[in-house]
């Protein structure tokens, strides 16, 4: 890992497809999304990205808080952008 703690995504070692909440025409749930993702095992560390509105970000890193507060191991990368 570079000195500055920065990751390259493809140094990243995938176990599962990555969960993609793209399209449609309604809002994703992001509270289900997150909690189908972090089911799946204990013990993993989960890396959640996301790109879109800063008050989409803030809601999926509560939910994702959840999880950490429990222990979980997260990498969170936020590209916010607002209109």
């Amino acid at each position: 890992m570079p000195v500055d703690g920065s990751v390259e995504l493809d140094e990243l070692q995938w176990t599962e497809e990555p969960v993609k909440a793209t399209g449609g025409r309604e809002k994703p749930n992001l509270r289900k999304i997150v909690d189908e993702t972090f089911r799946h095992g204990s013990e993993e560390r989960i890396a959640v990205l996301v790109c879109g509105p800063a008050q989409m970000a803030r809601e999926l890193r509560t939910h994702v808080g959840r999880w950490v507060e429990k222990g979980r191991e997260v990498f969170f990368h936020d590209e916010s952008f607002g209109w």
